[in-house]
């Protein structure tokens, strides 16, 4: 044997002996990966809870876009118990974090906001101290890049980089280079997982919507960026776990819970098949439990949270300028909602430019033309926006059918309660509305007042309750209303549901209304993950008694029509509402049309 035999022998019993002084070899990592889609990324956020929780070793996490949000956030200490919990908070104050940009410059949406709540929940972490440890990809805009995978720095800086989608977001900047949304080059990183020793990997990511034929512009578009985004070498993981995710738009995280158990429920089903990948590769599960259960960080969640939000509401406003298009009763006071709409349509045109140096300004001009009567003329207005509240003042002699021309309003706008206050040259308004949900029936009572400078006072009350039995809903609304003599010029009911009588028969003191609705709601679900429109047909049915104590007169009314409307949110977070009705009663046949789309 010779000398070299021998040192080798000799090298490799001392290996031995001391891997056993030592304690076993390093045992193969676990690395799971998050692939993107915004909002649709909580289903991985579930997933992910249900193999940690069920003992399953994760050593890293590598995410893509969404996928490095909700692995920001779990890897930076919170629970999963915590995540579910608590991040439908964000949903509620979602129009604060993400606003619309017009023009688009450098994309659709400004995610600043978002940004700074963020990273204020994470409390400026870096990523290596990431537990379990955290890698980001991005993709760098230099002709020829690959992807890029970040592994230090600033948590919430590479976050806000990895989620930049093309033309929806602006891109994000580090250390003077600009970067895009890390799934561009690579949406399931699974080589990356490799590159960084994972013996296991577990790929999370959506379940592909079935193959269809595009139909329409939007299909096309979305089955080409489909392709465009889609890997054109993909290293295989060891387990595949494919959520469902396609119906859910983009932006609409107010299906986070939802998502979330999806995610728990398709890792669940391949837990027999995970166990046993790393057995086979000799690794040994974990105790069961969130590791992240008894964490100080979770009860931090609150403050910081409000701390976000209250750096988010310092940042500056971008500079914006909308068209505004507006079709809607010539009546304030008839409401936009479908089925409660006023008498007298109105079409306006104009720009509304706010933000930058306006600051929580804007201001509105344009022209206004009365679709029933032969009236046109200028408005303007100024408003004052900082969340919850609204101020706005307005000169808009067209639209002004049953007041004067010029008004000034105040709107306060929560979760759980709208009201409003109003005062013109005829009167002061105040109004208050809520809406509870128990199972399928949805209640939404309303109150409100009006001081006349005749003087005269109004008092409207109204219930109404709507029946959910998909895709079929029933709706049925009273309204009382009560006035004192002289009181002309208000509208009868504030919801102006007898839409076949013109204004003449629709003034009265005394008031007391029933509106019956029965629809049909054709579930479209989402366009391109980021349009959703469920289209509603209705028939209905309104019968009122109006009244004059004083005079001692009495009218009954009714009417029965067909109506449409589209009530859809575009981005998941900005709803909007159009549509038109025709009743017909005793005093004749009425169209009504109404739109309601927020401007930037």
């Amino acid at each position: 044997m010779s000398s070299a035999s021998r040192f080798l022998i000799v090298l490799s019993v001392c290996l031995c002996f001391a891997s056993v002084a030592l304690g076993q070899p390093a045992q193969k990592k676990v690395c799971v990966t998050l692939a993107g889609g915004v909002a649709r990324g909580f289903a991985f956020l579930g997933a992910l809870e249900e193999l940690v929780v069920s003992g399953v070793p994760v050593d890293c996490i590598v995410g893509t876009s969404a996928g490095a949000l909700v692995g920001g956030l779990y890897s930076s200490g919170y629970s999963f118990e915590t995540l579910r919990q608590r991040l439908p908070e964000l949903q509620a104050r979602q129009s604060e974090l993400v606003r619309v940009l017009f023009p688009p410059l450098n994309g659709l949406l400004d995610p600043s906001g978002f940004e700074v709540v963020y990273r204020a929940l994470v409390s400026n972490m870096q990523l290596e101290d990431t537990s379990p440890k955290l890698a980001v990809m991005v993709t760098p805009l230099e002709r020829g890049a690959k992807r890029r995978t970040l592994e230090t720095g600033d948590l919430a800086t590479a976050m806000r980089a990895s989620i930049s989608l093309p033309l929806i977001f602006p891109t994000a900047q580090i250390d003077g280079a600009y970067f895009t949304d890390g799934g561009l080059r690579d949406p399931y990183p699974v080589g990356v997982a490799r590159d960084l020793g994972a013996g296991v990997v577990i790929a999370i990511r959506g379940q592909p919507e079935p193959d269809a034929p595009p139909t329409n512009l939007i299909g096309t578009l979305n089955a080409v960026t489909s392709v465009v985004l889609s890997p054109t070498e993909q290293v295989q993981p060891d387990v595949w776990i494919r959520v469902k995710t396609f119906d859910a738009l983009y932006f609409d995280f107010s299906k986070v819970q939802e998502l979330m158990e999806r995610g728990r429920e398709a890792a669940r089903a391949l837990l027999p098949d995970i166990k046993h990948t790393l057995e086979v590769k000799g690794i040994a599960l974990n105790a069961s439990g969130d590791p992240h259960a008894d964490n100080p960080v979770n009860a931090l969640w609150s403050a910081r949270l409000e701390a976000g939000l209250s750096a988010a509401r310092g940042l500056p406003i971008p500079f914006t300028v909308a068209p505004a298009i507006e079709l809607a009763p010539s009546s304030y006071d008839a409401g936009t909602l479908p089925g409660s709409l006023g008498g007298f349509s109105t079409l306006g045109v104009g720009l509304d430019v706010g933000g930058g140096a306006l600051g929580g300004f804007s201001i509105g001009a344009g022209y206004v033309n009365n679709l029933d009567s032969p009236s046109d003329a200028l408005f303007v207005r100024l408003t004052y926006a900082a969340q919850p509240l609204r101020l706005t003042a307005s000169y808009d002699p067209a639209r002004r059918a049953l007041g004067a021309a010029w008004r000034l309003e105040a709107t306060l706008e929560t979760a759980a309660l709208k009201a409003s206050a109003s005062v013109d040259a005829s009167a002061l308004s105040i109004s208050g509305s809520s809406a509870f949900k128990f199972g399928v029936v949805t209640l939404q009572p309303r109150v409100a007042l009006r001081f006349g400078y005749a003087p005269s006072l109004r008092v409207e009350a109204s219930l109404a309750a709507r029946f959910d039995l998909e895709p079929v809903f029933f709706r049925a609304r009273a309204l009382f209303g009560l006035g004192t003599g002289g009181a002309a010029g208000f509208s009868l009911g504030y919801n102006s549901l007898l839409r076949a009588y013109p204004l003449d028969y629709a003034i009265s003191p005394q008031a007391l209304i029933l509106n019956l609705e029965l629809g049909y709601r054709l579930n479209l679900g989402n366009l391109a993950g980021l349009l959703s429109a469920d289209p509603e047909l209705r028939v209905f049915a309104d019968f009122g008694l109006a009244l004059d104590v004083n005079r001692s007169e009495q009218q009954w009314l009714w009417d029965v029509g067909l109506g449409i409307n589209v009530p859809g949110r575009w981005f998941g977070f900005l709803p909007f509402n159009f549509g038109a009705d025709v009743a017909a009663g005793p005093a004749g046949v009425r169209f009504n049309f109404f739109t309601a789309i927020p401007l930037p």
